[in-house]
C-alpha cells in the first residue's frame, strides 16, 4: 500500500490534567464538546492509574485529556477554549508545538513496567455509536471497582469529520461510522493466570456492547 501524506508544520497540542473526582464532569462535557468537533481536532481521554499513556507518574486515579488540533492557529485557540476553561485542570500543557514532537507524546513507561513475569493483564478494544449518560454512568462505575493499581479506560478515538467521509471499501481501515473507539486495559501482580483483570475488562465491555450497534473496532 501507499501513503498519500500531507504536509504539518506546528499545531497545538498538549495534555489537560485532572483528579479523579472531577471524572464525571470532565467525562459528561467532553463527550459533548466533541459532538461538534472540527476535521481539525483529535483528541482522546483517558481514567486511570500507573499505566496511563499521557500521565505516566499517575501512581492514583487521574483523568487526562489530550488533544492535537491542526490547521490556523488562532482558530485551533478559539476551538479548544471552551475545553480549557470549562473546569480548572491540575496541569495544562498545551501549547503550539511541532507535529513531529506530539507524535512521540504518549509514554508506555507504565505499561512496560507491568509487563511478564512479575504482572500479568489483559486489554480489549470496542466501539461506543455515542457517549451518552447512561454509557458515561457505566464508564464511571466501573471505575469505582479496579481489579488493582495499574488500570486504565480510554476513549482514544473520536471518530468524525473527513475520517467519516470515506467509503468504507476505498480503505483497509473500514470503520468509518460517527462514534468512539474506545480501549480498556488491566494488570494485577503475580505470572498466573489474570483472572481478576480479565472479569474486570470483559465486563466494562460487555455493559458497553449494546451501544456500539453492532460495530467493532479492530486494531
Amino acid at each position: 500500500f501507499s501513503y498519500r501524506l500531507q504536509p504539518v508544520k506546528n499545531v497545538l497540542a498538549g495534555m489537560l490534567r485532572y483528579p479523579v473526582a472531577e471524572a464525571p464532569a470532565v467525562l459528561r462535557f467532553f463527550g459533548e464538546f466533541m459532538e461538534n468537533a472540527p476535521d481539525e481536532l483529535d483528541a482522546l481521554i483517558e481514567i486511570g492509574s500507573n499505566v496511563l499513556q499521557y500521565a505516566p507518574d499517575a501512581q492514583g486515579p487521574t483523568v487526562v485529556i489530550s488533544v492535537c488540533c491542526a490547521g490556523d492557529l488562532s482558530k485551533a485557540q478559539k476551538t479548544l477554549r471552551p475545553l480549557r476553561s470549562f473546569r480548572k485542570p491540575s496541569v495544562d500543557s498545551i501549547r503550539v508545538q511541532p507535529y513531529v514532537q506530539v507524535q512521540s507524546s504518549g509514554d508506555v513507561t507504565g505499561l512496560l513496567k507491568h509487563a511478564p513475569p512479575k504482572y500479568a493483564g489483559y486489554y480489549q478494544s470496542g466501539f461506543l455509536a455515542q457517549v451518552n449518560n447512561v454509557v458515561t454512568d457505566t464508564i464511571l462505575a466501573h471505575c469505582e471497582a479496579p481489579p488493582s493499581q495499574a488500570w486504565s479506560i480510554a476513549l482514544d478515538h473520536f471518530m468524525h469529520g473527513a475520517i467519516c467521509r470515506v467509503p468504507e471499501h476505498q480503505s483497509a481501515f473500514n470503520l468509518r461510522s460517527q462514534g468512539v473507539c474506545f480501549r480498556t486495559t488491566a494488570f494485577q501482580a503475580g505470572q498466573g493466570p489474570p483472572e481478576k483483570a480479565t472479569a474486570w475488562v470483559k465486563g466494562l465491555n460487555s455493559a458497553l456492547k449494546p451501544y456500539a450497534d453492532g460495530k467493532m473496532y479492530l486494531n
